[in-house]
């Protein structure tokens, strides 16, 4: 069984945390911060699997792939194939590549909700269920474009009809004295190019 999957920068920050079995909220500080001192120490070119059973108990592994400024991690019990989760590494990689054109480490910040559909499609309670990078960017672009679908705005807004009400002497009254001096000059300028409207 999968136990954790991890997204880790090369100066320690996780950008991505996915734990399959219950651990604290300070474990899991602790088990990041292992990880990333294990895995910064490791010198290039040694094997990509390591014995991590100080960190997350007996009969447990780590498969990664460093890649420019992020380590992709799998953690695993001795009930998977180590090259079998060297290789779904891989798979994720490859979907993150093609659901981003070229991932890095800017996409998996800014696309966080993405990243988290890719890896709920590969891996549900720690068990792989789908390898097959075209299926699981099938499946995410059918998310994503549902969920687009469903967040547009039904109605358009005609703000020429709502301009009386925004640019009332008491509303703008009301700006004037809340507002910050910066912010109220900028409010007045955008208001005064809208007025010509």
């Amino acid at each position: 069984m999968i136990q954790a999957v991890m997204v880790i920068s090369t100066l320690g920050k996780p950008r991505l945390l996915k734990f399959y079995n219950f651990q604290d909220p300070e474990k899991r500080q602790e088990l990041v911060l292992s990880i990333f001192q294990l895995l910064s120490e490791r010198p290039e070119g040694v094997s990509n699997f390591v014995e991590t059973d100080a960190i997350f108990g007996p009969g447990t592994k780590l498969v990664y792939k460093h890649l420019a400024t992020v380590y992709f991690v799998f953690v695993f019990d001795n009930s998977e194939n180590e090259l079998a989760m060297l290789d779904l590494v891989q798979v994720f990689v490859e979907t993150l590549n093609r659901c981003f054109k070229n991932v890095c480490e800017l996409d998996i910040v800014f696309n966080f909700n993405k990243l988290h559909t890719v890896l709920d499609e590969m891996i549900l309670g720690g068990q792989v269920i789908e390898t097959s990078s075209e299926e699981i960017v099938r499946s995410v672009e059918d998310i994503v474009g549902e969920t687009i679908k469903h967040n547009k705005p039904h109605t358009k807004v005609d703000f020429a009809a709502l301009q009386p009400l925004i640019f009332s002497s008491h509303f703008q009254d009301r700006i004037r004295r809340t507002l910050p001096e910066e912010i109220r000059l900028a409010f007045e300028f955008i208001s005064s190019g809208l007025s010509v409207l």
